[in-house]
């Protein structure tokens, strides 16, 4: 089991006080982007307000990361310098970390509610838009990882498991399960060293998520209509239609604790320590908070190494 998570969860108690986060972002286009060889244009300086779970803080400076860092631009997580992209884990730069606000919702990669990681490619929903990912429609291995494939992290589920269906059109539950279909009891040690530290709260290792964490709403955040179109995004996490309801699979389920950033989730009780937050890492993503080390990327209040092992 992801036992950090489970023991988190048990060290908290319902709290009603929450402190508002806010972010000033800065407008990165392909101009602010430096990359790690070196080229680029210079940095940008318009900024706006945004309410969101980024990757940084607030500060004094009028110019900020592009991910809600303090002080002028940053990598695309969150890190102070140039605006440089983050690479997920295969060394691609995808839409959550190259420093772009690709869906012009003023929000740019970690500061944007529906990004998941260095490893999404979708600013718009919480699909993530994976090249190669819907091989296998009914099969899922790490959803959080950089590809669509068990062979690398050893994770293994299949929707037509879940009794809710969270993918009806193609994946309807039967019981028993088709004999094609993998429905582990557990998941092996390797499944959870590369997945857990990827797995945002409130979400299991499959992407069956609560959200807004805390409220046991639990959609399959890879949800798509009959065309084959995503749908789930953060807005519409209560519309059963876009967001279906799903399962979590308990064994890798890493709960959304009180003093827990979350999808959904962007304030805390104010009697929450940053060790509360963030038990096995940096903090991040609240007003005041420094931003992401050079590398990493805030995910549901923690900063994560793209690539855990």
């Amino acid at each position: 089991m992801f036992e950090k998570f489970s023991l988190r969860l048990a060290a908290m108690s319902g709290l009603l006080a929450v402190v508002p986060i806010a972010f000033v972002l800065l407008h990165c286009s392909s101009e602010d982007v430096v990359f790690p060889d070196g080229t680029g244009g210079a940095t940008g300086t318009s900024s706006s307000l945004s309410l969101g779970v980024g990757a940084g803080s607030s500060s004094t400076s009028a110019s900020m990361s592009a991910s809600g860092g303090a002080g002028g631009t940053g990598n695309a997580a969150g890190g102070g310098g140039p605006c440089v992209p983050t690479a997920c884990e295969n060394n691609k730069v995808y839409a959550c970390a190259n420093c772009i606000d690709d869906d012009g919702d003023q929000k740019i990669d970690a500061a944007d509610e529906n990004c998941l990681g260095p490893c999404d490619n979708s600013e718009d929903g919480l699909d993530l838009g994976i090249p190669g990912a819907g091989n296998a429609p009914c099969k899922r291995d790490c959803y959080f990882d950089k590809d669509g494939g068990a062979g690398n992290d050893d994770c293994k589920h299949d929707l037509r498991c879940d009794p809710l269906s969270p993918e009806p059109i193609n994946c309807l539950y039967s019981n028993p399960p088709p004999s094609n279909a993998d429905c582990p009891a557990k998941q092996s040690d390797t499944c959870q060293k590369i997945c857990a530290p990827l797995t945002p709260n409130g979400c299991d290792c499959f992407g069956c998520c609560d959200v807004p964490g805390g409220s046991n709403n639990f959609v399959f955040i890879g949800s798509k209509d009959a065309s084959d179109v995503p749908t789930c995004t953060v807005a519409d996490a209560k519309d059963p239609a876009k967001c279906h309801p799903c399962t979590p699979f308990g064994e890798c389920f890493n709960p959304c604790g009180v003093c827990e950033l979350c999808l959904g989730k962007t304030t805390l009780p104010p009697e929450c320590t940053p060790a509360d937050q963030c038990a096995d890492g940096t903090p991040c993503g609240l007003d005041g908070q420094a931003p992401c080390p050079f590398g990493e990327y805030c995910i549901t209040g923690c900063c994560q190494p793209p690539n855990p092992t």
